[in-house]
């Protein structure tokens, strides 16, 4: 891609009134963007943006989180009239409402977080027992175990899971928990920050990252603490990301932070003109992604902070944070729009591979410069994760993503910054046996259940 094409906008629509705000980051499986807006959720065309369908539960009042795909069902939070939030589960081709799930003093808060099968979600409960961990079945919306204690308050940060445990913030004890993915019985916890972390934690190579007003490391089976990093005086709700040894991660000052994964020393600071919000950094194929507090989206180059081109027609407060697919990056807007920008690569850091605040059907392998490959026993030196839609990606079965997109990347160090035209825009709303994905021909094993092609992400 060239840098006249890189930063310029490829389409836009309008899913609500310009007076609401896409506070949803993108998820983008199957050629499909999935993000909540308002009091829906929608399901989008990723190259065209024409919406497929759009799931609005009855007395639904608003949508509070970003869309998780697992399987073939997308689930999200929504407030209820002089109710509390409840979970729903739709059909990932119709949007039509497969389960539910609330209890009786329970507000489902953050985004839900899937793995293996299972909807992990928290719940701050005004009943007796604290605030809860759920995990729920996947088909069913059944719960599979509750993790709670007294003392223990939930900050709405989304849960992270990663290596069988489950890692989630607290607010009344400013710290970090620890529980078992499989149980929901509690490894260990971690209360030595000085404020609540209200960012999700992400995890990468047997460390977690998770900042409150400052951002800590600590080993992720133990606890204990590897470095503290401080780099403003405010709390922090932009969740970390870690791609090729770095962690980046945005401050409320405005400031985006680049800081070595290993030693805890920074790297490199950029400074967004129009300062940040709650939005997170994403990192595709050596470029660092930001949206802006009040409109624009900002390509620095990974290594050295340096901006490559700026797209200042996002326009909006962003609370969404971006995620890049196939060389294409999607965002929200406070102006009920989502829009695609023109970019290189697919999204490769810790968030994505852990399918955290947006993320899609491409998952990294054990290469360095993905920066945080996840290994599963006795995957050898064919390491393997698991996919947002359920498969197993193989590094040995087929390219990894860096060499899939090497044709688009287009990097040459250049520090042009196209604004954003619109060429195009819409404004309306286990078995033994396989078959060939008709959209890009990779083989897939059968089964019995729905299943996905592990390559592009389509449904067989």
């Amino acid at each position: 891609m060239s840098q006249q094409e890189a930063g310029t906008m490829a389409w836009r629509t309008r899913l609500v009134e310009a007076r609401h705000e896409v506070r949803g980051s993108p998820t983008v499986v199957g050629g499909t963007v999935f993000v909540g807006c308002s009091d829906r959720l929608c399901a989008m065309d990723a190259d065209t943006g024409e919406q497929r369908w759009q799931f609005r539960p009855s007395g639904g009042s608003g949508l509070v989180s970003s869309a998780t795909v697992v399987g073939d069902v997308v689930c999200a939070n929504f407030e209820h009239f002089n109710q509390k939030e409840r979970l729903y589960a739709v059909d990932i081709a119709t949007g039509e409402q497969r389960w539910e799930f609330a209890e009786q003093s329970l507000g489902i808060e953050g985004s839900p977080t899937a793995a293996d099968g299972t909807v992990y979600v928290a719940g701050e409960n005004h009943g007796t027992e604290g605030d809860t961990l759920y995990a729920l079945d996947a088909d069913t919306g059944r719960v599979q175990w509750r993790f709670n204690r007294r003392d223990v308050g939930w900050t709405g940060a989304s849960p992270t899971v990663a290596d069988g445990a489950v890692y989630i913030s607290g607010d009344s004890t400013y710290g970090l928990y620890a529980v078992d993915a499989a149980t929901g019985s509690e490894e260990w916890t971690f209360e030595e920050s000085e404020w609540a972390p209200y960012s999700s934690p992400t995890v990468a190579d047997g460390t977690v990252y998770f900042a409150s007003k400052d951002l800590y490391a600590v080993d992720a089976d133990t606890g204990r603490e590897e470095w503290t990093f401080t780099g403003t005086d405010d709390g922090t709700y932009s969740s970390p990301t870690v791609y090729a040894g770095t962690v980046y991660i945005g401050s409320p000052d405005g400031t985006l932070f680049a800081i070595s994964a290993t030693s805890g020393r920074r790297k490199w600071a950029f400074d967004v003109p129009t300062g940040l919000y709650r939005t997170s950094p994403t990192a595709a194929d050596g470029t660092v992604y930001i949206n802006g507090k009040d409109g624009g989206v900002y390509a620095l180059d990974a290594d050295t902070g340096t901006r490559e081109w700026t797209c200042s027609r996002v326009v909006g407060a962003n609370r969404s944070s971006p995620t890049v697919v196939d060389g294409t990056l999607y965002a929200g807007t406070n102006g009920g729009q989502v829009v695609a920008v023109r970019a290189a690569g697919t999204s490769e850091g810790s968030r994505v591979l852990l399918g955290t605040l947006g993320h899609h059907h491409r998952q990294a392998t054990d290469d360095p410069t993905f920066g945080a490959g996840r290994s599963l026993p006795g995957s050898g030196l064919a390491s393997t994760v698991r996919s947002a839609v359920g498969d197993l990606v193989t590094s040995d079965d087929r390219e990894t993503a860096t060499e899939a997109t090497e044709a688009t990347t287009g990097h040459d160090g250049g520090a042009s910054e196209p604004d954003g035209e619109t060429p195009s825009e819409t404004d309306a709303g286990g078995g033994d046996t396989t078959e060939t994905c008709p959209t890009c021909g990779e083989t897939v094993e059968e089964s019995d259940e729905p299943s996905f092609c592990s390559a592009c992400g389509t449904r067989m």
